[in-house]
């Protein structure tokens, strides 16, 4: 069961895989906790899927784009991954990983986008008759 839809604006952080397209597997890490094995060219969906699996987090929102470098030089291929901790209301920690990768220059970078804050404070209602 999900705990809360959050209130006020969620934390937001990405991950980039960067390398050639051999398939690597790697895993995150938050809180105490570490997740199954992901590919490092997972959908969006797979990735919500594992990271909702875990029991410190609750829903998230993914989306995936694709990084292309085609110079005469370098071949490079990469996936970013956007989420949005939307059932984690406020500050969070950061995702960390536990990398397993392969290929050529393979590597996962994290980034924070945007910590998140959580809305706090009272709300007073008076009812009477005027």
């Amino acid at each position: 069961s999900r705990k809360n839809l959050g209130n006020g604006y969620n934390s937001v952080q990405s991950l980039q895989y960067t390398g050639d397209e051999v398939q690597s597997t790697f895993r995150l890490k938050f809180m105490n906790e570490t997740s199954k094995y992901l590919f490092s060219n997972s959908t969006a969906l797979n990735m919500k899927f594992v990271l909702e699996e875990m029991k410190s987090i609750d829903i998230v929102k993914v989306s995936r784009n694709f990084l292309f470098s085609r110079h005469e030089l370098e071949n490079t291929f990469g996936l970013i991954w956007r989420i949005s901790f939307i059932g984690n209301p406020g500050n969070i920690k950061n995702i960390s990983l536990s990398n397993h990768l392969h290929g050529q220059n393979a590597q996962i970078q994290h980034h924070l986008i945007r910590d998140g804050a959580e809305i706090k404070g009272a709300l007073k209602i008076i009812l009477g008759l005027y």
